[in-house]
């Protein structure tokens, strides 16, 4: 009731206060007329205007208040860029500039040494040459089979057993005794590599029941008819395997092998054939050094009751 009563008295009393004041400072009717106007305009209007003021001040405070905070010492009591409010958030999820600006580079694991091997390397135990390799085929009417099939166009129909002859020399070139366990080989047939199969006898072809033999020519230009009584035996690398082979101690002579079902003409010209020789531990050696002794004896065959006594 007390607000009331002042409120009523403040509307009644402040426009003839402010009336006299005006008298009393000695205004002009014009000023006073004015005065008088906005007076009681103030006292009739229905908006309150004490009320309306008092929030337009607290108003004014509060956005001073507003300012005020949001200057910092160290900017100069400048507000914030865009930029700064960028940056705290990014450091806020621990992202920093340099990552947005360059993208990141990985850099590859430096690559390990491999350890070096400091054991010496195994001395060689053996040296090998090949004097020669003679393919002969499994049948003494061989010839005469492929030209024929030739002449019916069905030259590549004609397939048989092989016989692949080869002369080595092989020395044991260590100190100690050495074992040769085996001897293979193989031959690369239309990009195939074919094992060659060793066998432990010079056997050719049987005509007739009678067993022929491959044997040497010592004079291949001489008379075929007088060849028999001529013709030398072929010496063996090996009578067995395994073989113990002393310290320098050398091995010359013929190992046969069979090559089954084979086209000759695949053979001609063929410089693919690979012999390995095999020591008593499993170690190889590749026999791939071809001599340059030139043989004048031929690999012919002879019937074995030829023989000489």
């Amino acid at each position: 009731m007390g607000k009331i009563k002042w409120r009523k008295w403040f509307r009644r009393m402040a426009p003839n206060a402010a009336w006299d004041f005006i008298k009393w400072l000695g205004g002009s009717s014009v000023i006073s007329a004015i005065w008088k106007a906005i007076s009681e305009t103030y006292h009739h209007s229905p908006v309150d205007w004490t009320l309306f003021i008092c929030l337009v001040v607290f108003g004014v405070v509060l956005i001073g208040v507003a300012v005020a905070n949001s200057r910092t010492p160290e900017e100069g009591n400048f507000p914030e860029t865009i930029a700064d409010l960028i940056g705290k958030a990014l450091d806020e999820r621990g992202i920093s500039k340099s990552e947005l600006a360059t993208p990141p580079v990985e850099v590859p694991p430096k690559p390990k040494e491999a350890p070096v091997d400091s054991t010496p390397p195994k001395a060689a135990k053996f040296e090998g040459e090949i004097y020669r390799v003679v393919s002969a085929p499994k049948n003494a009417f061989a010839g005469m089979t492929q030209q024929l099939l030739k002449g019916m166009g069905r030259a590549d129909d004609f397939m048989l057993d092989i016989d692949i002859l080869v002369e080595f020399y092989i020395v044991n070139v260590s100190t100690e005794t050495q074992y040769i366990r085996d001897l293979t080989g193989s031959v690369e047939i239309d990009g195939h590599r074919v094992a060659l199969i060793r066998q432990t006898n010079f056997d050719a072809w049987e005509v007739n029941h009678d067993e022929y033999e491959y044997c040497l020519d010592p004079d291949p230009k001489a008379s075929k008819f007088d060849m028999p009584s001529r013709a030398l035996p072929l010496n063996p690398l090996v009578t067995s395997l395994p073989t113990a082979l002393e310290p320098r101690k050398p091995l010359d002579g013929w190992v046969r092998f069979l090559l089954k079902e084979t086209n000759p003409d695949k053979l001609e010209g063929n410089q693919t054939y690979r012999f390995i020789l095999k020591d008593s531990l499993g170690e190889e050696l590749n026999i791939t050094s071809a001599s340059s002794e030139k043989r004048t004896t031929e690999i012919t065959a002879r019937s074995k009751r030829s023989r000489r006594p």
